[in-house]
């Protein structure tokens, strides 16, 4: 059992709004309900420590399913084992949070200052980018938990680049790498990712979320009307620059063999490798402007194409696409390309040969 503190007027204020909790948490933050995060004590061992696990039982899965009820059970939390975790992806590769983990458990982590000022920029720079950031402390002593909730499920790869996009700069704040959620791009069939623990009561300790509204921390009544306030951002706000594909274009030996006296070709075959890592079947609200963004300065500043000779190459990934853009948005995306475009001319060239 948790301390006897729960019956303190923050237990009281998170267990009196529990339903609202709920069901804010069930519209807004949960990606699937056949499996959750969740913790038990170790009653075996000095001092009974936390130790994490996921739900259901592996024998129980298929059987059991998350339910507001766990959830509003969470939310009046008088037993470390009602305390719960949702997982960051769904079957089918979406997400509908990403969020930043700032630990802070003794002399091996970033220091709470420091954590703190991280934590502060980042809400800064999503608050610049038009998000509604929800930073909360998530264990009283310089952990922090900084999230951004969507208003419908997203793509987890653009989740997934959107989260580590957003930290980069960790090491010139002086921090450790954040625990970023979610922790990758899509999940294996049948696998269920990573999970992060919901706002409220603390696992192990007496601590209730205090959240952050731009100006002053919060507590109890009124950190959990803040909470309620969001409603979820738009998945546009990602910006174009978070989404640039990472990608290792490997050429196979037998075709650089192939290829070795042919220079026009050796580019086509690695256009052709970037092309095949972008996404297919892609439709409304998917991002389809920034995916065609990143090819067409791909295409006319790394490999150093005329707009003549990569307009058929972006009619071509135009043409994968469940809805496609059309030449008018493909002509206006190499615009874009040339008066955006970070990249110099000719620069994937730079350190190759062909």
């Amino acid at each position: 059992m948790l301390d006897s503190s729960c019956a303190s007027g923050k237990h009281v204020a998170w267990a009196s709004r529990q339903t609202e909790l709920a069901a804010w948490t069930w519209r807004l933050l949960v990606n699937r309900v056949d499996v959750w995060g969740g913790y038990w004590r170790d009653e075996n061992t000095d001092g009974c420590p936390t130790q994490r696990t996921t739900r259901p039982h592996p024998r129980d899965r298929g059987k059991y399913f998350l339910t507001e009820r766990i959830l509003t059970n969470h939310f009046a939390a008088t037993d470390t084992r009602c305390i719960v975790g949702l997982h960051t992806t769904s079957s089918e590769n979406t997400s509908r949070w990403a969020a930043a983990d700032l630990d802070c458990h003794g002399p091996t982590s970033t220091p709470a200052h420091v954590n703190l000022a991280g934590a502060m920029h980042w809400y800064g720079r999503m608050q610049e980018l038009g998000f509604r950031p929800l930073l909360s402390d998530s264990n009283g002593a310089g952990g922090f938990h900084l999230m951004v909730l969507f208003r419908e499920p997203v793509p987890t790869p653009s989740v997934f680049a959107f989260a580590q996009w957003l930290v980069r700069d960790y090491g010139a704040l002086g921090m450790t790498a954040p625990e970023v959620f979610p922790k990758q791009a899509r999940i294996k069939p049948c696998g269920f990712g990573n999970w992060l623990r919901l706002p409220g009561r603390h696992h192990s300790r007496a601590h209730w979320s205090r959240v952050w509204n731009g100006s002053s921390w919060l507590e109890g009544a009124a950190a959990i009307d803040e909470i309620l306030r969001h409603d979820g951002d738009a998945a546009t706000l990602i910006p174009a620059a978070a989404l640039v594909p990472k990608l290792k274009i490997t050429i196979r030996s037998s075709a650089k063999r192939h290829f070795a006296k042919r220079p026009a070709d050796k580019v086509a075959v690695r256009i052709e490798g970037y092309l095949a890592k972008l996404p297919a079947g892609l439709g409304e609200g998917q991002h389809r402007d920034d995916y065609g963004y990143c090819f067409a300065a791909f295409l006319v500043r790394d490999v150093g194409l005329s707009d003549t000779e990569a307009l058929p190459w972006l009619e071509r990934w135009d043409s994968r696409n469940a809805v496609p853009k059309g030449p008018a948005r493909l002509e206006q995306l190499l615009v874009s390309a040339h008066a955006y475009g970070r990249n110099a001319y000719r620069d994937g060239f730079a350190s190759r040969r062909w």
